[in-house]
């Protein structure tokens, strides 16, 4: 998940008023305590953060959020145990197959022939990448389309949440994990004797963890060296903002990727009504929620909050 503002407390309920969407009193009490910890969470939708303080209310056994607000004043280990909860997405290798097929078939070619056109390495960014089975799976992808194009690759990870990137650069999935992974792709990995895996050496190099905020002060990682994509999955994030962060994070995502370049949401996802930047994938189903970038479009990113 995203994103990360760093610095000091501020009144993070007020943030998501400001949104559109008012947090209830435990919710506002739970973002504060999180923002005087660090962790501002002030352009996150109160409907997707409530139900992490639900189940983290019911795993302690206690009666209800409220309950649970007071145990967070007195327990900084279960404020760091929530911070977690609400940043490490679930993610698995290929999830929603038909997007990754319609990439393998449609979109990677495209943008390799494009890339080998112009002599450079394709370049890819997995945003909100969690423990890295998205960006994993891109560069297995990648792998079996790319010699073929004569372009070399590279791919960019990026979260906020360090527990779920250390996770990601040790790489090493367990049998569950992998089970998701299709047979052939599968055989590229590393196995381990408990039946888990990890990508070969050659393809780890090919992909760098890194931790960013999407909504913070830089574009793009400063590992990233050249702010330019031509293709960002950025799926299962904007579902989390309020209104206002979704604009402004779909307007940086317009700044680094070029026209022609491509742009991957989550199924429950979408580029909304006026914005010009972006366009249906044209070889693809809209449903998939792959986007072209446009070669121009205005895209009105949101006035700062007052």
């Amino acid at each position: 998940m995203q994103p990360d503002r760093g610095g000091g407390p501020r009144d993070a309920a007020a943030g998501l008023a400001a949104a559109g969407a008012p947090a209830g009193p435990d919710v506002a009490r739970a973002l504060d305590l999180l923002a005087l910890g660090g962790l501002d969470l002030a352009d996150y939708r109160p409907a997707a953060l409530a139900p992490r303080l639900e189940a983290r209310a019911a795993a302690l056994g206690l009666p209800d959020a409220a309950a649970y607000v007071e145990r967070l004043r007195e327990d900084p280990a279960e404020l760091a145990r929530l911070a977690d909860a609400l940043l490490v997405q679930v993610t698995s290798f290929f999830r929603d197959p038909d997007v990754f097929a319609a990439l393998d078939a449609h979109v990677l070619p495209r943008l390799l022939r494009r890339a080998a056109r112009e002599n450079r390495p394709l370049r890819a960014w997995s945003v909100g990448t969690s423990t890295g089975q998205e960006a994993c799976s891109l560069a297995l992808l990648l792998a079996d389309l790319a010699p073929a194009a004569g372009v070399p690759f590279e791919v960019l990870a990026t979260d906020r949440s360090e527990a779920a990137l250390a996770y990601a650069r040790r790489g090493d999935y367990t049998a569950a994990e992998v089970a998701s992974l299709p047979p052939a792709r599968a055989a590229r990995l590393v196995r381990d004797a408990r039946g888990g895996g990890r990508l070969p050496d050659d393809l780890r190099a090919r992909i760098r963890f890194v931790r960013h905020d999407l909504l913070g002060p830089r574009l793009a990682p400063r590992e990233a060296v050249l702010a330019s994509f031509d293709l960002v999955l950025c799926r299962n994030v904007l579902i989390y903002l309020a209104p206002r962060a979704q604009a402004l994070a779909l307007a940086r995502l317009a700044e680094v990727l070029p026209a022609g370049g491509a742009l991957g949401l989550g199924l429950a996802e979408g580029v909304p009504p006026g914005c010009g930047r972006f366009t249906p994938h044209p070889d693809v189903a809209p449903g998939l929620r792959l986007y072209a970038r446009t070669a121009d479009g205005a895209f009105a990113a949101p006035a700062p909050a007052p």
